[in-house]
């Protein structure tokens, strides 16, 4: 995911540092348009980890064991990211951003007998952690990475809500979430569970949907536009309780959604989107 992020940042003017383990790779991390930096975070302590920051606007985790060894998974993936937090405030860098996973967290369900188990808790004790810091914490949790082409649309999963269908989510999708939680305040404070949005909506057989469902879809875009516009995007749903078993089409009322926010609000101070459905 750094090595797809790097560019995007510096295609938007910012200086990237890549923090990275291996010189071998540095090659690869200045053709992203980054600044290598060969350094061990599983080695360094908080002095050395705030060494690397200091002079940063802001710091973007993305570290991780890559699995296999628990012991090596909770060194990286849990102790050396919360010394990344403590680092960060005593660098001064306020602004943290966190990879982590769609799901995570104390309650995250996986059996002990899991490989993904080690993961899980090491990503659990990292994600509170930063939760309880006074950092600007962003937490961003991706479905299942892929290599798919990235569509440049994810759809949020609502807080509280089941984690069911195909979850994956493109390295590049994850990449451009990143940007715009580094760009977005209202990020700011919060855990974004998220996934590629094709994937999302077409997770049931068929063609069709009723449009309780079609609705829900529309209002988890709905809720990512208005992280983008705040205040400048308003949104009014009037929907007649004995038409939401309605069938129709998938995808049938999004794109107007999407259209109505792309057309009607961008490039303007504010707008209303207003979606009405009766009898």
């Amino acid at each position: 995911v750094a090595l797809l992020l790097a560019p995007i940042l510096a295609e938007l003017g910012h200086s990237v540092t890549s923090v990275i383990r291996n010189p071998d790779h540095a090659a690869d991390v200045e053709a992203a348009g980054a600044a290598p930096h060969v350094a061990d975070v599983e080695m360094l302590d908080t002095d050395g980890i705030a060494e690397v920051l200091a002079g940063h606007d802001a710091v973007v985790w993305s570290a991780g064991a890559g699995g296999g060894d628990p012991e090596r998974t909770r060194a990286v993936d849990q102790d050396a990211a919360i010394r990344s937090m403590e680092a960060a405030r005593q660098a001064g860098v306020r602004r943290y951003v966190m990879l982590s996973y769609c799901g995570a967290g104390p309650d995250h369900g996986v059996d002990p007998s899991n490989p993904f188990h080690a993961y899980a808790e090491a990503k659990a004790h990292a994600d509170e952690h930063l939760r309880t810091s006074d950092l600007d914490w962003t937490i961003l949790g991706p479905g299942t990475l892929t290599l798919d082409d990235p569509s440049g649309r994810i759809t949020l999963r609502k807080e509280g809500e089941e984690v069911t269908g195909d979850r994956k989510t493109a390295r590049g999708n994850v990449a451009r979430a990143i940007v715009a939680a580094l760009e977005l305040d209202s990020t700011i404070g919060r855990k974004l569970d998220f996934a590629d949005f094709t994937r999302y909506s077409f997770r049931a057989a068929g063609e069709y949907t009723l449009l309780a469902d079609e609705l829900r879809n529309i209002d988890r875009y709905l809720t990512l536009e208005r992280a983008r516009f705040g205040d400048a995007l308003s949104v009014r749903i009037q929907v007649a309780p004995e038409v939401l078993s309605v069938v129709l089409p998938f995808l049938a009322l999004q794109p107007l959604v999407e259209n109505a926010v792309r057309h009607g609000i961008s490039g303007r101070s504010a707008g209303t989107v207003v979606i009405t459905a009766t009898d």
